[in-house]
């Protein structure tokens, strides 16, 4: 959870605006981490992996 609370919500947004990302994607990963900030912990269905 450091990570999560170090990272700087400018340059995240930046980051995924660099690399193409729709504003609307962008707008859900930036609320995602908002989220997961607010929880402080990562629910376990996060971890789930496709198959």
């Amino acid at each position: 959870m450091r990570a999560v609370q170090s990272v700087d919500m400018d340059r995240f947004r930046a980051a995924l605006g660099d690399v193409g990302l729709h504003p609307n994607a962008i707008d859900g990963a930036v609320a995602r981490l908002e989220n997961l900030r607010k929880q402080q912990r990562i629910p376990g269905d996060v971890w789930v992996l496709p198959p």
